[in-house]
This record gives structure tokens, C-alpha cells and sequence, in this order.
């Protein structure tokens, strides 16, 4: 009888599981605040009071990751491996998902962002990243590190493949 080793695969992770806990934090820190600084209206205050968009943007950005999980979940091959809401180790930031296929590990970032989206090459210069006019190259940059450490730290998941992408300067594109 021959046994062989089966290794099980990580766990998937919750899809915007961070981004809620940091909104849950914020949350309650600013509730928190409120109650002790008016202890008889506080109540009264966080009711009548709008959210604020530092604290609000942070139950959006979570939503769009879940989205953007369920979408992959329906459209990838059901050989690739999906790992959400990755950290990193000795950082307070995260990688929001990670598909493990045999062309490869692709690190995808979720933003929610709407307007065109074009990559400005100029002829001298660094190409950029544009969003409806604004310039978002930091999004590719902070992508490219992630990209980086997961080339130098893939997680231990079947199937093992090269880690791989086009890219143009600092910016991974997914392929076509």
C-alpha cells in the first residue's frame, strides 16, 4: 500500500475582514469619545450625527472586497486557489486577495474607484496610472510591493507554481 502526504490548503480567509475591523475600531473610538465628553447626550449626539468618511470609507472598502471575492469565486477555474485578506507579516498592511493558479500567484487589490481608467506612457518619465483624470500610480506602486513580497514568500498551497506577471515599471498587469 503506498501512502502519500496530502497537504491541506490554507484557509480561504474572510474577504474584507480587516477593512471591518479597522471601521468596527473607529467606530467605537470616536463613540467612546462622544460618550465621554457629553456622558448625558451621547446618545442623543451619535444619532443625530453623520458617520464620518474616514470611518465610513473603511465598511465601503470592505464591502468591495467582498464583492470583488464573490466575483472571483464564480469566475475562476475551480483548480485555482483563492486566499483573502492575506497580512503581511511584521506590517499593518494586508494583501486582499491572492489566486494561486498554474500560470501563476496574482496579487489582486481592491479599490473602488468609477471614470476611465488609463496608463499614461510619456515618451521620458515614468508611465501613470489614471482614474478619472486624478493620478493613482501610488495604488500601482503599493501593488507592486505586495507583488514583491508575495514572490519572495508564496504561501504554502497547491498547486506549486512560478510567481509571474507582465510588468511595466512598477506597475503588475494582470494578463489578457
Amino acid at each position: 500500500m503506498i501512502v502519500g502526504i496530502v497537504e491541506e490548503p490554507p484557509e480561504a480567509g474572510h474577504a474584507g475582514a480587516s477593512a471591518r475591523r479597522e471601521h468596527a475600531r473607529r467606530k467605537a473610538n470616536r463613540e467612546r469619545a462622544v460618550l465621554d465628553k457629553h456622558p448625558r447626550i451621547a446618545g442623543l449626539l451619535l444619532a443625530l450625527m453623520n458617520d464620518p468618511q474616514s470611518e465610513t470609507a473603511w465598511a465601503r472598502g470592505a464591502q468591495g472586497e467582498e464583492r470583488v471575492s464573490e466575483s472571483l469565486a464564480r469566475h475562476l477555474h475551480e483548480d485555482v486557489v483563492l486566499l483573502n485578506d492575506r497580512r503581511i507579516r511584521r506590517s499593518r498592511a494586508n494583501i486582499d486577495h491572492i489566486a494561486v493558479a498554474s500560470s501563476g500567484i496574482w496579487v489582486i487589490d481592491a479599490k473602488r474607484y468609477s471614470g476611465k481608467v488609463e496608463v499614461r506612457k510619456p515618451l521620458l518619465g515614468t508611465p501613470r496610472l489614471v482614474i478619472a483624470g486624478r493620478d493613482r500610480s501610488r495604488l500601482a506602486d503599493g501593488l507592486a510591493h505586495k507583488s514583491r513580497w508575495s514572490t519572495t514568500r508564496p504561501p504554502r498551497t497547491p498547486p506549486r507554481c512560478p510567481c509571474t506577471g507582465r510588468s511595466t515599471s512598477s506597475m503588475r498587469t494582470c494578463p489578457s
